[in-house]
């Protein structure tokens, strides 16, 4: 039952609750470790953060990362596209490099950006030793972020948009 839990806290659906419970238990005064609730949450967002953690790593691993998801993406859109199906949102190969400027910012904006906020300042209240830590996924993930925002806002860098991102 534990697997299966974990397994599906990695699921985008259960994001916001998730995100929301954390935050109710970031703006306790106390965290009680023992309690098995607080436990199971601590380990689905670790769970959940380890998923969606690749805005998260150096530029260059996250940009391969990216390449890779991309390609999973377009792979997708072409069997939807091959079976006559209406192409799911940033799956369309067509698109390009911007499609995937899109995709990564609009995920950082709405998925890693809050989380990690959250699961940084938890960490920085109850395991102050771990500041350094969470400074530095969060340093990587802001300066990912400006590399994002810096290539959305300069079209014409050109190139093949899996080189640059």
């Amino acid at each position: 039952a534990l697997i299966t839990e974990l397994i599906l806290a990695t699921d985008l659906g259960k994001h916001f609750s998730t995100r929301g419970e954390l935050s109710e238990l970031l703006n306790k005064d106390n965290c009680d470790f023992s309690d098995p609730k607080v436990r199971l949450l601590l380990m689905r967002c670790a769970i959940h953060c380890s998923d969606i953690s690749n805005p998260t790593k150096n530029w260059n691993i996250y940009r391969e990362w990216c390449h890779r998801l991309m390609q999973e993406f377009y792979h997708q859109g072409d069997e939807e596209k091959k079976k006559g199906l209406n192409i799911s949102l940033f799956m369309n190969r067509a698109d390009g490099r911007a499609n995937t400027l899109k995709c990564q910012s609009g995920f950082m904006d709405t998925f890693v950006i809050p989380l990690f906020g959250l699961w940084s300042s938890f960490f920085k209240k109850h395991f102050p030793q771990s500041s350094a830590s969470m400074d530095t996924v969060i340093t990587s993930m802001n300066e990912n972020k400006r590399h994002l925002v810096d290539l959305i806002e300069k079209p014409d860098l050109g190139g093949d948009h899996l080189t640059l991102l």
